[in-house]
């Protein structure tokens, strides 16, 4: 890149010969005069080199400049498509979170489990919802919420006569029992436990067990599962009690 240059000084010219001067002194201004300005041409030629090649310069730096601001704005532009798909990929695992805990709740408030007498809300605190059920151990028997009370006959499942052509109370603790081993594979695959507190501890689905952590305010903190040789583990983000975002980590 061409170097800038400072530009040379100029002398001043020497005083000019004046009328009242005596004819000696005038011819010697006037010589004098004479010689600066022919060396005065050659100051001007080299002042117009500097400027010149100053200019040459300064349009170099002006082009390397806009070629620096082109690649900033096209990195900018990068960064921008990048930041986009981040958040666009980050919506996504929220929204799945959101979907993943909105089954998890959905299975608990209707399966609730082992429990030692009837509950009168579900896991969550909630009002029962008609359908959902628990195995009492103190009974032996499987019950139904029938929208009013806890009941233990077939029918109390919506429209639901028989099972497998046995009618009556449900006290057969497996599809097995009744006869049933293929009929229901998705039902059968899944299996779910919980905490003292209600919640789900884990869900077993197709031989996958999750395992479920809570924060304090009851919220899930954490999901991990195998995933060949690793563990998954999904953390929960939550503002106010609402989720917000999730981070997974495979180990």
């Amino acid at each position: 890149m061409t170097d800038i240059v400072s530009p040379p000084t100029i002398s001043a010219l020497p005083a000019a010969p004046q009328p009242a001067d005596t004819p000696g002194e005038f011819d010697s201004k006037a010589f004098a005069l004479l010689a600066a300005q022919v060396a005065m041409v050659g100051d001007f030629n080299s002042a117009a080199a500097a400027t010149q090649q100053n200019a040459t310069a300064a349009n170099e730096r002006a082009v390397a400049a806009a070629s620096s601001a082109s690649a900033a704005n096209g990195s900018a532009n990068t960064a921008s498509t990048q930041a986009g798909v981040a958040s666009g990929a980050a919506t996504t695992a929220t929204n799945k979170a959101a979907e993943a805990t909105a089954s998890a709740l959905s299975a608990s408030k209707l399966n609730l489990g082992n429990k030692a007498s009837p509950p009168t809300t579900d896991n969550q605190g909630a009002a029962l919802l008609a359908g959902a059920t628990y195995y009492d151990t103190t009974l032996n028997k499987w019950r139904v919420w029938n929208g009013a009370a806890w009941t233990e006959g077939i029918s109390a499942v919506a429209g639901v006569a028989s099972l497998n052509g046995e009618s009556g109370n449900l006290v057969k603790t497996t599809l097995a029992g009744y006869g049933i081993t293929d009929a229901l594979p998705l039902v059968d695959a899944l299996s779910i436990t919980y905490n003292g507190d209600g919640t789900v501890a884990t869900l077993t689905e197709d031989g996958v067990t999750k395992t479920f952590a809570y924060n304090g305010d009851g919220t899930i903190n954490t999901v991990s599962w195998p995933v060949g040789a690793l563990t998954r583990t999904e953390t929960y983000s939550y503002t106010s009690g609402v989720l917000t975002g999730m981070t997974a980590v495979e180990a």
